[in-house]
C-alpha cells in the first residue's frame, strides 16, 4: 500500500509487546528461583588440617565442610565427624528435625539446628537434591495445566480462521485497509502466552508465602479441590513449641524457676530453648548471670551450676546422664 509510516508503527508495537513478554516471563522465572536459592555463597572447608573461608563454587566432591548450628548445609553429602539436629522441612516438609551423626546422608537446604558437623561433600553445586527441585519448577511449564493446553489449542485453531477471514473480508469490501485490520486484530500470539505468564506469576506469589508450587497443573487441582488431607505436622501448624504451663515441686515458685531456665537457655538457638526464653521474656522475668559454665549434648539437654548447686535441663533420662558428668567436662560447643 505503500503507508511505510504506519508499517513501521505497528512492527514497533509489537515489537515492544513482545520484549515486555519475554522480560515478564524471564522476570517471573528468576525470581522464582532466586526466592528458592540457599544464598550460601562460601563454605567452612577443612584442609591439611586447618579451614579455609572457601567460595562454594570451587567446592570438589570429596571434600570436608564444616557446618555449625543455626547454618544451613550447603551441599549434598555424608557426616564424617560430628553429631547434630537437622531440620529438613526444606525438602520433607516435615519441621520436627531429624539427629543425623556419623555416616548419615544429609542434603543441602536443611538447617543444623543443634550441634555441628563435618561433611564430605557427595555431590556439587547444581547436582544436589535441593538444586533439582529448583530446575523442576524453573521448567514447570512442561506441567501445563489443561487451562494452558487449551488455550494453546484454541490460539492454533485461530490461526486458519484469520487467514480465511482476510481474502473474505477483502473480497465483501473491496478494502484492502479492512481487510488487514482483520490479520491486526489476531489474539494468538496473545492467548498463548498470557496463560503461562499468569501461572508463573501465581507461582512466584506463592513462594511469597513459603508456598511451593510444582506446576500449573497442580495450581488448577488444587483450586478443584473441595477436601484436603495432611499427612504430617507442620504442613498447617506453626510447628514451633511454646510453654504451656510450668509445675514447681516442693518450695519452689514457678516464676522463678522460668527464671533460671531462661538464664541457662538463652545460649542456645533450639526450638524449646526459645520456647523458654521467650515465655520469660512476656512474663518480664528479668534475670542475670548467675550460672556457671553450661555444658551442651546434642539431643540431650544442658547442664550447669546455680549457687553452687547442680542445674539440668533435658528429658528424664538425658538428666540421669548428665547429672553424672563431672565437675569442669567440656561437653559440646557454646
Amino acid at each position: 500500500m505503500g503507508d511505510y509510516s504506519t508499517a513501521s508503527a505497528v512492527i514497533f508495537l509489537l515489537d515492544i509487546g513482545g520484549i515486555l513478554e519475554e522480560w515478564t516471563y524471564k522476570k517471573s522465572v528468576d525470581d522464582l528461583a532466586r526466592s528458592m536459592s540457599l544464598n550460601v555463597s562460601k563454605v567452612w572447608r577443612l584442609k591439611d588440617g586447618r579451614e579455609e573461608w572457601t567460595p562454594i563454587g570451587q567446592i570438589a566432591a570429596g571434600d570436608r565442610v564444616r557446618v555449625d548450628m543455626g547454618s544451613t548445609i550447603p551441599l549434598d553429602g555424608t557426616v564424617a565427624e560430628g553429631e547434630a539436629m537437622v531440620n529438613q522441612a526444606a525438602l520433607t516438609g516435615e519441621a520436627v528435625p531429624v539427629r543425623k551423626g556419623e555416616g548419615a546422608t544429609v542434603f543441602a537446604g536443611t538447617v543444623v539446628t543443634e550441634g555441628s558437623l563435618v561433611i564430605r561433600v557427595r555431590e556439587v553445586l547444581g547436582n544436589t537434591k535441593y538444586d533439582q527441585i529448583i530446575h523442576m519448577i524453573e521448567s514447570s511449564q512442561k506441567m501445563k495445566s489443561s487451562l494452558q493446553e487449551k488455550a494453546d489449542h484454541l490460539a492454533d485453531k485461530l490461526v486458519p480462521y484469520t487467514l480465511a477471514a482476510f481474502p473474505l473480508t477483502w473480497a465483501l469490501t473491496g478494502s484492502l485497509t479492512k481487510a488487514m485490520s482483520v490479520l491486526m486484530v489476531d489474539f494468538s500470539c496473545a492467548l498463548k502466552l498470557s496463560t503461562p505468564i499468569a501461572v508463573l506469576s501465581a507461582m512466584r506469589e506463592a513462594r511469597s508465602y513459603q508456598l511451593t508450587v510444582k506446576g500449573g497443573r497442580f495450581m488448577e487441582n488444587f483450586a478443584r479441590a473441595d477436601t484436603i488431607v495432611f499427612d504430617k505436622t507442620g504442613t498447617i501448624t506453626r510447628a514451633m513449641p511454646s510453654v504451656a504451663a510450668v509445675i514447681p515441686f516442693e518450695d519452689y515458685e514457678a516464676d522463678e524457676m522460668l527464671r533460671m531456665a531462661a538464664c541457662l537457655e538463652e545460649h542456645f538457638p533450639h526450638s524449646m530453648a526459645n520456647a523458654v526464653v521467650q515465655r520469660a521474656e512476656e512474663k518480664q522475668l528479668l534475670h542475670e548471670e548467675m550460672h556457671a559454665k553450661v555444658h551442651y549434648i546434642v539431643a540431650h539437654g544442658i547442664a550447669s551450676e546455680v549457687n553452687g548447686q547442680p542445674v539440668v535441663i533435658g528429658s528424664w533420662h538425658s538428666c540421669l546422664r548428665m547429672r553424672a558428668l563431672p565437675s569442669g567436662t567440656e561437653t559440646g560447643r557454646r
